[in-house]
């Protein structure tokens, strides 16, 4: 009160939930001032402006939304815009491409001469030209991408120009890719790296106009750029990995063709084949066509697994090939005695078998639709092998994944039954305990013993309270049924159970056994 009493009071301070930052010299113009001014007006205001702090992003914050806003009339004088500084005409690419984004129709026949004008430019000291380069490609990615298409096939030779051009870029530089080694999303912000991912989606756009269009221009792009003497970069390479199923439907036999460039075994290249195989790892890359097309390379994948590695990225790279080749068993392209399988499993970390295990058990409870006899018999096949690599020595932590399995409630339940008890005496349980004796609670009637046993061993895990509070109530259902059951191994098996877990300090279950006793 004092306080207030002096300095008066405290002024609501209210956070604002989409601040913008700035970057750069603040901008010598109000918004209204430059819709006001003509496009000449305009082009010569901004390319003669020189702000004292050397660079210009926050007068390009103004331009993209004031070309958006007029994006026919900016794109019919697009030819116009070459001379601004490269910060500012990429905001303007980044306008026409918000206006495409929106429905707002473009000029596209001086966009492209715009677009082809940029495509020539040279990096210089002064101006930074990948920029404006990574823009253009995305207008264009957008553009060919658009349903319906923003552009008719007699835009064909300028759009493919245009990107082919960018694709000889030098960017990414060598010493970028040392810098930012690991980063994943360098490959989709470099200039050649985007003109790829251009090419595919300039591939799709023609074949949308004609299916039988045979794109011997774009595979002889692909086939050139394959080569490293004219692109060396793995960075690059990722992206024909993270698009290998779009070029495996614009033409399979084609990447069957090119899997030994793809995929170079020799030494000398091996970061090329880590190139396309880490883009490949990308979920929305994978396709079963390609599972198919590719076994050689999992093998070879498996080949340089490493579980003793601390590199994070070689450890993520093996848990996706171990998680990719389940899925292999999963649809049946590879059957779960192929060596691939064993092999895979001998070289993943304990970690990565014990997840990848579990995550099939998650996805299984969460599948809608009823599970294929042959998947459902492979998957038990799996398993059951994964059984057998542990009584030859393999560590048993893997076999906790069961209780996942389990809990999905998609195998036989005496087959079931057994594995999790075999699991829960030899690595004990996993996360998730609450589903498996919900599980329990509903076979508890048709196999009681087992179901007890499971139960028991659950309880004998638990030296906390806590430990039982989310599985009380299912497990009182199955201790409750096997109370009032007539065969008297039940009732000594349960109340054991009770007994114990009251000893564990749960008490919620003690209450059965006065009323089996008042009955």
């Amino acid at each position: 009160d004092g306080i207030v009493a002096r300095v008066g009071e405290p002024s609501v301070f209210v956070l604002d939930p989409h601040p913008q930052v700035s970057v750069g010299a603040p901008s010598p113009f109000a918004m209204e001032e430059l819709q006001a001014m003509s496009i000449e007006e305009l082009v010569a205001t901004v390319a003669e402006w020189h702000p004292q702090l050397g660079y210009r992003g926050t007068l390009a914050y103004q331009l993209t939304p004031l070309v958006s806003g007029s994006s026919d009339a900016f794109s019919a004088r697009a030819m116009d815009l070459a001379v601004l500084p490269a910060e500012h005409l990429a905001a303007v690419v980044r306008g026409f491409g918000a206006a495409l984004q929106e429905g707002t129709p473009l000029q596209w026949d001086q966009l492209l001469l715009l677009a082809a004008n940029i495509a020539e430019r040279v990096e210089n000291d002064e101006q930074e030209w990948r920029w404006v380069k990574q823009e253009v490609l995305r207008l264009l990615i957008a553009a060919v991408g658009k349903q319906p298409p923003a552009l008719g096939l007699v835009r064909r030779n300028d759009v493919f120009s245009v990107v082919a051009r960018c694709g000889l870029d030098g960017d990414p530089s060598p010493e970028t890719e040392e810098q930012l080694a690991g980063n994943g999303d360098l490959a989709r912000t470099s200039v050649r790296g985007l003109s790829i991912e251009a090419m595919v989606q300039y591939g799709t756009w023609v074949r949308r106009f004609d299916p039988e269009d045979a794109l011997s221009e774009l595979f002889e792009f692909f086939e050139q750029h394959l080569d490293p003497a004219v692109d060396p970069s793995p960075t690059v390479r990722t992206m024909y990995g993270r698009w290998l199923a779009n070029l495996c439907w614009l033409d399979a036999s084609w990447v069957a063709d090119q899997l030994g460039s793809l995929f170079p075994h020799d030494p000398e290249h091996r970061n090329l084949w880590l190139g396309v195989w880490t883009g490949f790892l990308w979920p929305s890359a994978q396709w079963t066509t390609l599972d198919r097309l590719l076994l050689d390379e999992f093998e070879f994948a498996r080949s340089l697994m490493d579980s003793a590695s601390t590199d994070r990225n070689q450890n993520g790279r093996d848990a996706q090939l171990l998680a990719l080749v389940q899925r292999l068993v999963y649809q049946g392209v590879i059957e779960a005695s192929h060596p691939l399988v064993d092999a895979t499993f001998s070289g993943a970390s304990e970690k990565a078998k014990r997840e990848t295990l579990t995550m099939i058990g998650h996805q299984l409870r969460q599948q809608a639709t009823t599970l294929d006899d042959a998947v459902r018999d492979r998957l038990m096949s799996l398993w059951e092998r994964r059984e057998t690599a542990i009584e030859a020595g393999a560590p048993a932590h893997e076999l906790r994944a069961f209780c996942a399995w389990f809990a999905s409630g998609r195998f036989p339940p005496e087959w079931a039954l057994a594995k999790l008890e075999h699991a829960l005496r030899q690595a004990g349980s996993s996360e998730g305990v609450h589903l498996v004796v919900e599980r329990l609670a509903a076979l508890v009637e048709e196999l009681p013993g087992p179901v007890l046993r499971c139960l028991e061993l659950l309880v004998e895990e638990g030296n906390e309270p806590w430990f039982f509070e989310t599985w009380e109530e299912p497990a009182r259902v199955v201790l409750s049924a096997s109370l009032v059951a007539e065969d008297e191994t039940l009732h000594r098996l349960a109340a054991g159970i009770i007994n114990k877990a009251t000893a564990r300090g749960n008490l919620a279950w003690r209450d059965l056994l006065h009323d089996e006793r008042e009955g």
